[in-house]
């Protein structure tokens, strides 16, 4: 029995393997998108974290001049006993937002549940990775409606 157990920590979950392997692209690189008003630009980074059991993700959304607006910053893990990646993410305006994920279609979609995030009751988004850029599209449900966030097409930040 202890060497079934043993052989059964060691096989991997083709949909944690296929995750993983996703935001691997996204780390060691800044990331930057332009929202598409003009008016802000989203400032991303990766890095694992505690021996590659966690992806943190900071970000900061400021003006096109710089003036950083609001600042957020997210963790990443896979839940065994759920077989999804499950995420929190806190930022400076106090909102919260704890979640999951799965694969669909090529992409990892996320779900949550807010907290104090312009008055949603969830949230609905996926990520479309690839070498060299991705996408975020988020929406938020408001008053029995999804509403689309925004949809965000990074790329790797310029050297300064």
């Amino acid at each position: 029995m202890l060497l079934l157990c043993l052989l059964l920590q060691n096989v991997q979950d083709p949909e944690r393997e296929t995750v993983f392997n996703w935001l691997d692209l996204l780390v060691g690189q800044d990331w930057v998108a332009e929202f598409p008003d003009g008016e802000m630009v989203d400032h991303q980074h990766f890095e694992w974290q505690f021996e590659g059991k966690f992806l943190r993700s900071r970000h900061t959304v400021s003006k096109p001049d710089g003036q950083v607006l609001y600042s957020g910053e997210a963790l990443f893990s896979w839940d065994e006993s759920r077989g999804c990646l499950a995420w929190w993410y806190w930022n400076s305006t106090g909102g919260v937002i704890v979640g999951s994920t799965r694969i669909e279609d090529g992409r990892i979609v996320f779900t949550g549940t807010p907290q104090g995030v312009q008055n949603a009751t969830e949230v609905f988004g996926d990520w479309v990775i690839e070498a060299g850029k991705w996408t975020c599209t988020q929406y938020f449900l408001r008053e029995g409606r999804w509403e689309k966030a925004f949809s965000l097409h990074f790329k790797p930040k310029a050297a300064d």
